[in-house]
This record gives C-alpha cells, sequence and structure tokens, in this order.
C-alpha cells in the first residue's frame, strides 16, 4: 500500500459514515470504525426499529460450540418491527442449534440467505451481535477480495481467529449489501463507487419464512465460521461514480458519472454481517 495509505483509510471511514447518513442503513461493516445497525433495515422496509432490549444478551459467542448451548439469552420477546416476524419457528433464540447447512468451511452468503434452516428474526440478530461487541474488542476477522474478470469479484469473510464465531446477517434488496470505492493509481483521487451487487442476488425465501415474502423484506440468518473457515460471495462491480471523496467535493459530484479508463486501487467492504469486519479488501483494477 501506499504511503498514503493511512490518509486514505481515514477518507474510507469518513465516507463510510456519510453513507450511513444518506442511505438510512449503518454502512460501514466494509469500513474499519463503522457498521450498519440491523434496526436501520427494519425501518427502511417500512417497520419500526426493535422495540425489545438486548441488554441480556451476556454470552460470549466466541468459543461457544455450534450448538450455542451456553448461557445465550432468550429471544422471545416482542416483534422486532411492524412488517417483520421471527424468521422460523424454530430459531425463537439466540441459542438454538445451528443448522449443518448455515456452516461449513467456504458457506456462500447467497445460499444461506435463501436458507430457511438459517433463517432467524431481527430480535435474534441482535442479541447476536450484542455478544459480539461485548468485549469492544476488534474482532479476528479479515476481508479478500479476488478479481473473477468481466467486473465480477470474489468477496471473501475469513476467521482468523482460534475459536468459531456465529454472525448474524441481514439482507434487503432494496439496501447496499457492499460498499466500493476506488483510488485512481496516478493522482490519488478517491472516488464512491455504486454499490457492488451480489452475482446472483439471493433467491426469494421459501412461504415458510414470514415478513419476507417475495423477497421484499428485510432477512436475517446466521452462520458458523471455524477458525480458517470463510464466507463468500461474487459480486459484479460498478463503474458509476457517486461522489469524489479526495479530494473533497462542495457541491455535486465533481466527478464524471463513471470511471474514466485508468488504473485504480479498490477497496471492498461486505455489509452482509451485521459486525465490525476490518478494514476493506484490497485489489489492483483496470478500467478498460
Amino acid at each position: 500500500m501506499s504511503v498514503r495509505a493511512p490518509r486514505v483509510a481515514l477518507v474510507l471511514r469518513a465516507a463510510c459514515l456519510v453513507s450511513v447518513l444518506a442511505s438510512l442503513a449503518s454502512f460501514g461493516t466494509g469500513c474499519e470504525g463503522c457498521r450498519r445497525d440491523t434496526a436501520a433495515r427494519g425501518d427502511a422496509a417500512g417497520g419500526g426499529a426493535p422495540g425489545d432490549d438486548p441488554s441480556g444478551a451476556t454470552g460470549a459467542v466466541a468459543g461457544e460450540s455450534t450448538d450455542m448451548g451456553n448461557g445465550g439469552a432468550s429471544g422471545g420477546g416482542g416483534p422486532a418491527g411492524g412488517r417483520f416476524r421471527d424468521a422460523s419457528p424454530q430459531a425463537e433464540a439466540a441459542e438454538a442449534a445451528i443448522d449443518a447447512a448455515c456452516a461449513g468451511r467456504e458457506i456462500e452468503l447467497t445460499a444461506v440467505l435463501a436458507d430457511a434452516r438459517c433463517a432467524i428474526s431481527s430480535t435474534v440478530a441482535k442479541q447476536l451481535r450484542a455478544r459480539l461487541e461485548r468485549d469492544g474488542g476488534r474482532l479476528p476477522f479479515k476481508q479478500e477480495a479476488t478479481l473473477l474478470g468481466e467486473g465480477r469479484v470474489r468477496m471473501r469473510l475469513l476467521n482468523i481467529g482460534d475459536v468459531p464465531l456465529v454472525l448474524p446477517l441481514s439482507f434487503h434488496a432494496k439496501l447496499p449489501s457492499f460498499t466500493a470505492f476506488a483510488e485512481d493509481a496516478e493522482h490519488h483521487t478517491v472516488y464512491e463507487l455504486g454499490a457492488p451487487r451480489f452475482d446472483p442476488m439471493p433467491a426469494p425465501p421459501p412461504a415458510t419464512v414470514p415478513g419476507a415474502a417475495g423477497g421484499n423484506g428485510p432477512r436475517f440468518a446466521r452462520i458458523s465460521l471455524a477458525p480458517g473457515a470463510a464466507a463468500s460471495a461474487v459480486v459484479v462491480i460498478d463503474t458509476a461514480v457517486v461522489q469524489r471523496i479526495d479530494p473533497p467535493c462542495e457541491a455535486g459530484t465533481c466527478a464524471g458519472p463513471s470511471l474514466a479508463k485508468g488504473s485504480y486501487s479498490l477497496y471492498l467492504g461486505e455489509l452482509v454481517t451485521d459486525v465490525e469486519a476490518g478494514p476493506p479488501a484490497r485489489l489492483a483494477w483496470t478500467v478498460p
């Protein structure tokens, strides 16, 4: 990374926070120091913020077995939002057993987001996030990106720790699932790009998952990542420029509608996991 890397990191972090306010979804799981709030997903879908208090969720996720039987907090309180109820009857509480379909060495995010066996309520998602954030330390995650060609990239979230981690996931078709920023290799100008999209998009959930009929509502799921395991997805990069981030722009986008031809450093972050995922992945990228 160039000598400007610390400045770029600060710029990306600030850009994430701005995006949170602009989109009503806390944008920053892919950026160090900012994350989105599960409650915002319920608000964006037309429901209210979760009204139940997750403060009772004090059991640690790190180090638990995948059935999460060690001291989990109950999720059987009030509804999470006006339009979203418990995602699955068998996932009433954070300590409910995790199906084998929601664990493994390489977990496809598109698959688990569409699988009723991995579905949970937003209440349970809040409990899981509270457990992971309880100690206030940085979680042992590393974001990786591999260029596949034709504007497609495989994103991976890797557990680089030494204990299993149970992660809450959330998805809404109308909200970003990933972030992308591009730094011009010649002038070191930083641009915010249009949000990358899943390729393919997660299939609509089955009818057995209330609150997300037809794929229009928010979805919540959980996965178990063993040490060395990864959650991944293929995404399509959008070259449309949302705005110029650095140098700052006082009015408008201060940039063309899309990236010009040239070489860039591409910074990619995922927003699907509702926890701090650390610095974004970085890769060299050329716009032909």
